[in-house]
């Protein structure tokens, strides 16, 4: 089912729809204006200040004892490599166990990160 409707122009178009939604003069017709309304923000009371706890201080971190991946180190050797330090890491990584870093222990690796930074 469908409803067609034709108007011959834009002001019968608008007399319709006024008499289709009821109102009989312009003003009724007129979309309603939004009205302002003004909200009073409610006071915000302030939270207690927490009582003092003493937190304990981070633990510094030797890098021998930092737990590194195989990743990490692979990338931070490759770094040095990069910059002109292979034969250097090569020393550390034989004196650490090899040739390679998979022949190096991983409970090694701080203590090799350690000497690789220090290059």
């Amino acid at each position: 089912m469908g409803i067609m409707i034709e108007f011959k122009d834009f002001e019968e178009m608008k007399a319709f729809a006024r008499e289709l939604l009821g109102a009989t003069d312009q003003k009724e017709a007129a979309a309603p204006r939004p009205t302002t309304v003004e909200l009073q923000p409610e006071p915000v009371q302030q939270p207690a200040a927490p009582s003092p706890v003493a937190e304990p201080l981070p633990k510094t971190v030797d890098p021998s004892e930092k737990q590194y991946t195989v990743e990490e180190v692979r990338a931070f050797l490759a770094g040095k490599t990069k910059a002109g330090k292979r034969a250097e890491v090569q020393a550390i990584l034989k004196e650490m166990g090899g040739g390679k870093l998979s022949s190096v222990d991983p409970a090694r690796y701080g203590e090799l990160m350690e000497k690789a930074e220090a290059l």
